[in-house]
């Protein structure tokens, strides 16, 4: 399957058939290695020459998961609200990304971005230009009452984000971090105590009404809070990311991981420049979707991607068979881990089947006095071609998040010693002294007291650390 997928790529519209047979053999080889390679097959033909020399070692060198978790990043932040999908025309879904390319330093990632997104950026700076123009001469009384037109953010603080910029900005945001962590570790650094900034981002997730009341009675109603997140992080940090039970609670699943698993550096081509028409269709067609899908106010009806019946029943097969193969497992904890996964990845094949559904309609469309001339209809269908990439998405994301959840889970195994003594522990007639002749049998001998009190410490820091292994059975 994975050779066939391969071989329809290189017949289709994407420049390759100027490479040689040896770079093409190389690609099947390098796919098939590769644990849980990216269906980069599932974009327009119209890009996918882009995609190509994005990827090439002649070219950019970017690992294709990073280059189709960006791609579906850019496309959803252009769309923003003005899109929503359905299964029966009435119970929707905005198309929300939240992506994570995870790789070791080097290896692409900010280069994926910096390439990909340059649509938006270019899209904020001239924001950024235009506000200069705004406020030259105003003091900051008369700021408060002009728009601030955002499409990027980096750094904000949540009360700013719901007073400020949301307010201003109907259609949605991004917010692009160069390392994700900075955003895990920004997370309620306003409050002393627990605080709200990760019930607010749940919100953004699902684009659901979000209401803040500060002291005085001023109350902020955000009734569609799109705010998508990019950005790469390391292998090394991802375990932090888990902390404060974010995977018991589902927050961090709602993250589309995007892993790079050769552990390569990129090598990019220095003299490499992208063939200008190639470019121009990837630029065009996000700055396409941007402008030509205004949302101007917080209560404008969005415009609708409807799947087929027949895509309908396709997608609750595969769901159902994904939920069947969970019922059996044995493990409650994998178990549990495992539907937390599927339930947002299978919110996700639904969100990628419109935004496949809103861009192949951009890129299908005629160039008109060198622009792409698209009509967006209030009611858009699409059926099983598209939903049978969105589940090819859905298989990916869905596999990456259970390779990144167990990558996790190992690197949090309690050591030799601690299951030594927790199975010590659990006989329930040892004393402290005996059980630390036992796992301490290879340290610097100690006196009886002080190998006890040892013992004892440990005993009540390893309990705290590593609950499940004190409290389950060892054999």
């Amino acid at each position: 399957m994975k050779n066939l997928n391969f071989e329809n790529f290189i017949k289709s519209k994407n420049g390759l058939s100027t490479y040689s047979n040896s770079d093409i053999q190389s690609e099947i080889i390098r796919r098939n290695r590769i644990e849980n390679p990216f269906p980069l097959h599932v974009f327009h033909p119209n890009i996918k020459s882009y995609i190509n020399f994005l990827c090439s070692k002649d070219g950019y060198d970017i690992p294709p998961s990073f280059i189709g978790t960006t791609l579906l990043s850019a496309y959803s932040t252009a769309i923003g609200t003005s899109y929503v999908v359905s299964t029966n025309g009435i119970d929707c879904l905005f198309l929300v990304v939240w992506a994570g390319l995870v790789g070791i330093s080097s290896c692409g990632k900010s280069l994926a971005i910096k390439k990909i997104y340059e649509p938006i950026f270019d899209i904020q700076d001239a924001f950024d230009i235009e506000w200069d123009k705004k406020c030259s001469g105003l003091n900051e009384g008369q700021l408060k009452d002009v728009k601030l037109d955002t499409l990027v953010i980096r750094d904000v603080h949540i009360p700013t984000l719901t007073k400020s910029i949301l307010p201003d900005n109907p259609k949605g945001i991004v917010k692009h971090a160069d390392e994700l962590l900075e955003w895990i570790n920004g997370l309620n650094q306003l409050s002393k105590k627990e605080g709200t900034d990760e019930q607010f981002y749940l919100s953004t997730w699902g684009c659901t009404p979000y209401t803040s009341i500060r002291a005085g009675k001023v109350k902020s109603v955000n009734r569609r809070p799109f705010v998508n997140i990019i950005g790469g992080t390391q292998h090394k940090v991802l375990p932090k990311f888990f902390d404060n039970n974010r995977d018991t609670s589902g927050f961090i699943f709602r993250l589309l991981f995007a892993t790079h698993h050769e552990d390569l550096i990129a090598k990019p081509n220095p003299t490499f420049k992208m063939p200008y028409k190639t470019d121009w269709y990837h630029n065009e067609s996000i700055k396409t979707i941007y402008h030509n899908l205004k949302v101007d106010k917080h209560d404008l009806i969005p415009k609708m991607v409807i799947i087929s019946k027949e895509a309908s029943e396709l997608y609750e097969n595969w769901v159902n068979s994904k939920i069947d193969t969970i019922n059996i497992m044995e493990d409650i904890d994998e178990k549990d881990t495992a539907s937390s996964i599927l339930g947002k990845i299978k919110e996700y094949v639904l969100r990628f089947c419109g935004i496949l559904a809103v861009s192949d309609k951009c890129l299908d469309a005629q160039i008109v006095n060198e622009k792409l001339n698209p009509y967006f209809n209030d009611k858009e269908y699409t059926g099983l071609n598209v939903m049978k990439r969105a589940i090819e998405l859905g298989e990916y994301y869905n596999k990456e998040a259970i390779l990144a959840y167990e990558k996790v889970k190992s690197s949090n195994v309690a050591p030799q010693e601690v299951i030594l003594a927790a199975k010590l522990f659990k006989q329930g007639n040892l004393s402290n002294l005996k059980m630390a002749k036992i796992v301490y049998a290879n340290q610097k001998p100690k006196s009886d007291p002080a190998l006890s009190k040892q013992m004892e410490r440990d005993l009540k820091k390893w309990m705290i650390k590593y609950p499940k292994i004190f409290g389950a059975n060892i054999n």
